[in-house]
């Protein structure tokens, strides 16, 4: 499965992308090693599926890492947000949606204002991970979408501009 990600920052910021991977990449990637290394009989079949739903295999080490990479730059590109001169008057926000066909879609809503602690990055991702959670949007896919957009804002404004950033996510 794939999502949408829009951005909408001042001054005239815009940025829009569908069809970005999330975790999905890598569940079928095991799903087709499993099944390439499952041969014809049902008990070689039965151990490439104990070997797809262990959470030992090198594929999930793969995915882990990911989320830690990116969760890292996620964290980065707030922090250097955070160090604008004018990043005490802006905010970040983040509204995630899940659409559902037989039932109302699932939205959150997180709004993170430049008033930072000693660890700014940290205190965005706890402020979003619940609407990200809330709308199966928690996996490296979107940590690594909202890294890049908000590293690509940083690069766009200036140090007289306020970080005000709306990002939307649509799964």
């Amino acid at each position: 499965m794939s999502f949408r990600i829009f951005a909408a920052g001042v001054p005239n910021f815009h940025f829009e992308r569908d069809n970005n991977p999330d975790d999905d990449v890598f569940e079928v990637a095991e799903v087709l090693n499993a099944i390439r290394a499952s041969g014809p009989s049902v008990g070689e079949a039965a151990n490439a599926a104990a070997e797809y739903v262990t959470p030992n295999s090198y594929l999930g080490a793969i995915s882990a890492l990911a989320r830690i990479e990116f969760l890292h730059l996620l964290k980065t590109s707030v922090d250097l947000l955070a160090l604008r001169p004018k990043a005490r008057q802006g905010w970040i926000a983040v509204a995630p949606r899940e659409d559902h066909l037989l039932w109302p879609d699932t939205a959150g809503f997180a709004k993170y204002t430049f008033n930072p602690g000693s660890d700014p990055g940290t205190e965005f991702f706890n402020k979003i991970k619940g609407p990200l959670k809330e709308t199966g949007m928690n996996n490296y896919g979107v940590l690594r979408m909202l890294a890049m957009v908000l590293s690509m804002y940083n690069n766009h404004i200036s140090n007289s501009d306020p970080v005000m950033i709306q990002i939307q996510l649509f799964n």
